[in-house]
């Protein structure tokens, strides 16, 4: 049986467990110490290089 290796960068997994602790994006990013936009595209690369799409439950206009 062939396995689907995808690269997991860790950098991308914290964002998205700082977005899963924290309740958002912005939250998130306070709590890491960066901008919001950081951890938008950090998830949005771990969601590529997973082939998934994750539901952060987050507004546009509130990020």
């Amino acid at each position: 049986m062939a396995q689907n290796h995808r690269h997991l960068d860790w950098n991308d997994l914290r964002c998205v467990l700082a977005v899963a602790e924290h309740g958002g994006l912005a939250a998130a990013a306070r709590a890491l110490g960066v901008n919001h936009t950081t951890v938008l595209r950090r998830v949005n690369a771990f969601e590529e290089a997973q082939g998934l799409r994750l539901s952060i439950g987050c507004r546009v206009d509130i990020c």
